[in-house]
C-alpha cells in the first residue's frame, strides 16, 4: 500500500497567502515604480507616456519635497528621543526588584491604552485641548499666569509640531515599554548579581550591563520607528488643514505625496516617484542605522 504524501496540503494552505500577497502587496509595488516612470495624472484611467527619470529629476529640485522631508525628520525625531527616554526609565522601573513596586501590570496597560485609540479620535482631542482660544490649555495657563493671554498654539510652527510629536510620544511610548521589558527581563539576573556584589551603582549597572545587552532591542525599535515615522500621515494630516498648516511646518512627505495624487490635478506619476524615493530613503537609513549599531558592537 503507498504511502500518502501529505506535504502538498501543506501547498494547499499557503497558496492562499501568496495570492493574497501578489495582488495586494507585489502587484501595487511593481505598478508603482512604472507609474513613477510615467507622467499618468486625472481619473481618466489612460496611461501617460513614459518620461523616464523626468519625475525624479523634479523631486531634486522640489523645494517642496526637501522641506517636507525636512519636517518629517524634525516631528519623528523629537518624538523617537522623547519616547524612547521615558520607555527605558519606565521599563527600568517596572523590572527593578529594588523598587518592589506594586500594581505594575495595571500601569503597563494603562501605559499602553492611548496605542489602541484611532488616529481621527486623537486629532479631535488634541484640537479640542488646544483650541483657541477657549480649549482647556489656553484656559488652564491662562487660569494659573503661565501666560497672559490665550495662545494660537496651530498658527505657531513650533507649537504645532511638538504638538504632533508629543502626540507620537502619548500614542507609541506605551508600546516602547512592553518591548523593553521584555527585554530587560530576558537579561540573566546572575549579571546584575555579579554587578551587585562587584559595587556597582545603579547608573553604572545601567550604562554598562542594560544598554549593552539591549542593543538588538533597540536597534530593532530604532528601525522600525524611523520606518513608522518617515510615514507620518495621520495625525498631522487631521490636525491641520490638510496641507500642513501653518506654513506647511506640519506637511509631511506622505501628506505631499496624497496632495499631488488626490487633489488639484491628480499627479499619479509624480506621486508614484516621490512614493519610491520615499522608500529609497527609508532603506538607506535603516541600513545605514543597522550597519552602525552592529559594528559599533562588534567593534
Amino acid at each position: 500500500m503507498k504511502r500518502k504524501n501529505y506535504n502538498r496540503y501543506g501547498v494547499y494552505f499557503v497558496i492562499p497567502f501568496f495570492l493574497v500577497f501578489l495582488a495586494f502587496s507585489l502587484f501595487p509595488i511593481i505598478y508603482t515604480f512604472y507609474l513613477s516612470v510615467t507622467n499618468t495624472k486625472g481619473f481618466s484611467g489612460n496611461m501617460g507616456d513614459f518620461v523616464g527619470l523626468q519625475n525624479y529629476l523634479h523631486i531634486m529640485r522640489d523645494s517642496a519635497f526637501w522641506q517636507a522631508l525636512w519636517n518629517t525628520v524634525r516631528i519623528w525625531g523629537v518624538n523617537f528621543i522623547f519616547q524612547m527616554a521615558l520607555a527605558l526609565f519606565f521599563a527600568v522601573v517596572f523590572t527593578n526588584v529594588k523598587f518592589k513596586l506594586k500594581g505594575v501590570g495595571f500601569f503597563r496597560t494603562a501605559m499602553y491604552m492611548p496605542n489602541l485609540l484611532t488616529a481621527a479620535s486623537i486629532s479631535i482631542l488634541a484640537a479640542t485641548l488646544f483650541a483657541y482660544p477657549t480649549g482647556p490649555i489656553n484656559q488652564f495657563l491662562v487660569q494659573t499666569g503661565i501666560i497672559d493671554e490665550t495662545f494660537n498654539f496651530f498658527r505657531s510652527e513650533a507649537a504645532s509640531s511638538y504638538i504632533v510629536s508629543g502626540i507620537q510620544t502619548w500614542m507609541w511610548y506605551g508600546n516602547s515599554i512592553l518591548i523593553l521589558m521584555a527585554g530587560i527581563s530576558g537579561i540573566d539576573t546572575s549579571v546584575y548579581e555579579a554587578a551587585m556584589v562587584d559595587g556597582s551603582s545603579s547608573w553604572n549597572t545601567f550604562r554598562y550591563i542594560t544598554i549593552p545587552l539591549l542593543k538588538p532591542i533597540l536597534i530593532y525599535m530604532m528601525v522600525t520607528s524611523l520606518v513608522g515615522g518617515l510615514q507620518l500621515f495621520d495625525i498631522p494630516f487631521m490636525i491641520t488643514d490638510g496641507r500642513g498648516a501653518p506654513n506647511e511646518s506640519l506637511n509631511t512627505v506622505s501628506m505631499l505625496l496624497y496632495n499631488h495624487a488626490f487633489t488639484g490635478k491628480n499627479y499619479y506619476g509624480y506621486s508614484a516617484a516621490i512614493s519610491v524615493v520615499l522608500f529609497i530613503i527609508i532603506a538607506f537609513c535603516s541600513m545605514l542605522v543597522y550597519r552602525s549599531m552592529t559594528e559599533k558592537e562588534e567593534g
